[in-house]
């Protein structure tokens, strides 16, 4: 009976793995997950903080980035309270504080559903001077089955290559439908 159960136990030992393999293993997984930082972390930086991952001695030196431009912008509807059948005139005017060129967006919403109930056309470049003013103007029929409330009006100015949100509002102006 003793013998049997020394046997069960060197069996045992058999399946275990070897440190040295448990090693290699442990030293290829940090090799691996070292690469996937190198490769994917700094990349998730840059889009969290927007400016690169800098892990080793800089040996060049770096050069200042462009400010980015700075939007005011307003909203006016032409009517404070419509009802269905009615033309809401949307006017939406932008300056920047520097010529840039930006992507326009502009939308519609009833709040208690968050439904987009209207957009503007197409995402429209716009080319705009240095403290000049660009104003777009919109239409929106109310339709007969639209709910009666506050509706909001909200826009976006992104760069061109629509990486970079210059200016977002999602209440820029409101209009109650009755």
């Amino acid at each position: 009976m003793k013998r049997q159960h020394e046997d069960k136990r060197q069996t045992s030992k058999t399946h275990l793995i070897a440190p040295g393999v448990l090693a290699a293993v442990a030293i290829a997984f940090f090799i691996v997950a070292g690469f996937l930082f190198m490769r994917y972390g700094a990349a998730a930086y840059y889009a969290h903080y927007g400016k690169p991952l800098h892990l080793g001695r800089v040996s060049k030196p770096t050069v200042q980035a462009e400010s980015l431009p700075h939007f005011d912008v307003t909203g006016i509807v032409s009517s404070a309270t419509v009802s269905s059948g009615d033309v809401q005139t949307i006017t939406i005017t932008a300056t920047s504080d520097q010529a840039t060129k930006a992507t326009f967006k502009a939308w519609l919403k009833y709040p208690p559903t968050n439904k987009e109930v209207w957009k503007s056309p197409k995402d429209v470049l716009i080319s705009f001077p240095a403290g000049k003013s660009v104003t777009k103007t919109f239409s929106y029929t109310i339709p007969v089955t639209a709910h009666s409330g506050l509706y909001k009006v909200g826009v976006i100015l992104t760069s061109e290559d629509d990486f970079t949100d210059y200016f977002v509002n999602e209440d820029l102006a409101g209009f109650t439908v009755q």
